[in-house]
């Protein structure tokens, strides 16, 4: 039986979850087209799901029930994920979280669930952990049914407490979580329109399942059983599919007709511009979560919200006092202000919105007719009037949505977003060799930028940094001359490479990065791996997690078969979390990689972890292990774990050559899938 806790990853970062719990509205629905997607199953409702990811559990009497454990043998594919107070359980190994108190909220330490009388609260948890921004709840009945049942599944040996008295506590304990899920920008949808739960909106499941199995689960929601019913937030298509980002804005913001409409409505009307203030409490919110006082009031009217919160700065091109152009915040909050724009405007307003916007957006829209106030011609201040699916369509060009829902009184359409970049920076770097090292030069720097080229769809720039600008065709920076050398000093130091986490990066690198070592192979699209809403994406990597055993190496600390993650004891060294090879940046983010480097202290802080490199020693030491990764589901491999004297994996987009054989060695240019891909 496991004895340590499980740290779970965001390996869901931006996608929808699914919740299956075990209420009897769930009888006779097959929850087949859930297959293949990201499940999550509590306790015996695996049953019907058998095929979830994990099922969570934390009541030791049901995990003690033989027919529980034997069912889970012989039926259930997934991993099995247990809630710290179930010492007692036996029979089989599983991932144990620590429990914490729900009425405290939800837990963010990715070792821990909040939990007291139901496992869905924990449920939900693990998805937050996993790094969802939707979440689809099935059998949250909370209820009977019309002929008393209280599950889908056979009944558990205890009895519920007479009427509602088990489910009144389950729901008191959900309610804890309904303010967090929010601030984090998280949707939810309640597949049960029978629910007893009325604090997300409901659709019916069978619609759900049968949308997701259609593909048109991203269309608008209708109104389901006479329940208001919001549209799910679309999942991200693939590059080659979705509708190209549009480029940066260039476009007329607003027409000088107009503003000086809204000017003279500004003077004579106090009252307009001035209920900045009351989304004050949700943008303190959002700056903590996001631990950032860069905060942007992007069409701040009078400038309420700034009033109310220090450090916030204010834009408004129809206000003099706050027209200058504003440089690019973290976090945007732009409410009742996009029904205001001119129509022919609103694509130049979303773009200009997008390119200062660095992580998140918040923004409130009007669904209704301004029925208080006309402009001094007569006119409706409200330009655009269109229901939540058609905002939600035309800001999904610009921002990735990660929630979007109405007010309760179906005035407001609230959305939580993240840029959609249009335009991408790949930087290579190439330095002089010391004697004995491997030596990089021009050709290389080249083979890259030609393959970048035949696999990046995106608009980009390739530019090498570099002390040698002779034979490279492809545009170049001067190296910096900053931590050339850094501990240990027979090491040649890749810690230069941490000059692309500083705050002014995005000056002369633009606004998204992707560094890229030069020893790889692209042989597939790379625009999957960058049109990600992610602030940072590294390469996870290969070893991290793996036991030596199963890559046929022995462990860095001279043993077999060791789970690499294992904490590591004073000599011991262990892989670190990341490989530096190749991450994906938003200029800005994670700047504390580069303000806190010091090159005399910082590389030896990563051995107090037991990592091992250099840079990506320290990014693993400075940002901790939960960082969004790509790996082997992305195609993005390693040749000496995963693809070495083996064919090249059809899901293949790069694979690195960290350590040796480099591609373009003799005998590794005589295998086929190299000579085609490494030119």
């Amino acid at each position: 039986m496991a004895t340590d806790y499980w740290s779970a990853p965001p390996s869901w970062a931006g996608q929808t979850g699914y919740l299956v719990c075990g209420g009897p509205s769930l009888i006779g629905v097959d929850l087949e087209p859930l297959r293949g997607r990201n499940v999550v199953a509590v306790n015996s409702s695996f049953l019907i799901a058998p095929f979830a990811d994990y099922l969570v559990f934390g009541d030791v009497r049901w995990w003690n029930e033989a027919d529980n454990q034997a069912a889970i043998r012989d039926r259930f594919e997934g991993e099995v994920v247990a809630v710290h107070g179930t010492a007692g359980a036996k029979g089989h190994r599983f991932r144990r979280l620590h429990r914490a108190d729900p009425k405290k909220g939800l837990a963010t330490r990715r070792d821990t669930a909040a939990m007291a009388r139901t496992v869905t609260t924990a449920g939900l948890n693990l998805l937050v952990h996993l790094g969802v921004t939707r979440i689809v709840i099935f059998g949250l009945d909370q209820r009977r049914d019309d002929e008393g049942r209280c599950h889908h599944h056979p009944p558990h040996r205890w009895k519920n407490k007479p009427g509602n008295r088990s489910w009144d506590a389950h729901m008191k304990e959900l309610s804890f979580t309904v303010e967090p899920l929010e601030q984090l920008g998280i949707e939810v949808i309640n597949a049960s329109p029978a629910s007893r739960i009325d604090w997300w909106p409901k659709r019916d499941p069978c619609e759900v399942l049968a949308e997701l199995g259609s593909g048109e689960l991203a269309a608008m929601a209708g109104v389901a059983d006479g329940v208001h019913a919001v549209a799910p937030h679309a999942e991200p298509l693939p590059a080659a599919s979705a509708a190209p980002v549009p480029p940066a804005s260039a476009g007329t913001l607003i027409t000088e007709p107009y503003r000086a409409l809204n000017a003279e409505l500004h003077q004579s009307r106090p009252d307009y511009g001035r209920r900045g203030d009351r989304h004050a409490s949700v943008v303190t919110k959002l700056m903590a979560r996001w631990k950032t006082e860069d905060v942007l009031d992007y069409g701040c009217g009078k400038g309420r919200l700034a009033a109310a919160l220090p450090n916030v700065r204010s834009y408004d091109p129809a206000v003099p006092a706050h027209a200058a152009d504003p440089g690019p915040a973290d976090l945007t909050v732009c409410t009742d202000v996009l029904e205001h724009v001119e129509p022919d405007c609103l694509d130049a307003v979303l773009a200009h919105l997008r390119d200062r916007t660095r992580f998140k957006c918040y923004a409130v829209i009007s669904l209704k007719p301004d029925r208080s106030k006309a402009l001094p011609d007569g006119s409706n201040p409200h330009r655009i009037v269109k229901p939540l699916a058609w905002w939600r369509e035309r800001l999904g060009r610009y921002f990735w949505v990660d929630a979007a829902r109405e007010s309760a009184n179906g005035a407001e359409a609230i959305f939580h977003m993240r840029p959609r970049w249009d335009a991408i920076t790949v930087v290579t770097f190439l330095w002089q060799a010391r004697p004995g090292m491997e030596a990089y030069g021009p050709q290389h720097v080249n083979t890259m930028a030609r393959m970048v080229a035949r696999h990046l769809k995106m608009p980009h720039r390739f530019v090498c940094i570099t002390d040698r600008v002779d034979g490279i065709e492809a545009e170049t920076l001067p190296l910096w001359p900053e931590i050339a050398q850094a501990r240990p000093p027979k090491r040649l130091s890749c810690y230069r490479r941490l000059r692309l986490f500083a705050a002014d990066a995005g000056d002369w690198l633009g606004r998204r990065i992707l560094m890229l070592d030069l020893d790889g192979v692209i042989s597939g699209p790379l625009d999957p791996l960058v049109d990600r809403p992610e602030p940072f994406v590294i390469w996870h990597d290969p070893l991290f997690g793996r036991s030596a055993k199963s890559t046929g190496r022995r462990a860095s600390n001279g043993s077999s078969g060791t789970d690499a993650t294992a904490p590591a004891g004073r000599g011991t060294r262990q892989r670190v979390p990341y490989n530096g090879g190749m991450w994906l940046l938003t200029a800005g983010a994670r700047r504390q990689v580069w303000d806190d480097f010091d090159p005399a202290t910082s590389p030896a802080k990563g051995s107090e972890l037991g990592y091992i490199g250099s840079d990506q020693r320290w990014i693993g030491y400075r940002l901790g292990p939960d960082e969004a990764t790509w790996g082997q589901a992305d195609g993005v491999l390693s040749y000496r774990y995963d693809v070495k004297d083996r064919p090249l994996p059809a899901e293949a987009r790069v694979v690195w050559f960290h350590g040796q054989p480099k591609p373009w060695h003799a005998r590794m240019r005589a295998v086929p899938w190299i000579a085609e891909h490494w030119r």
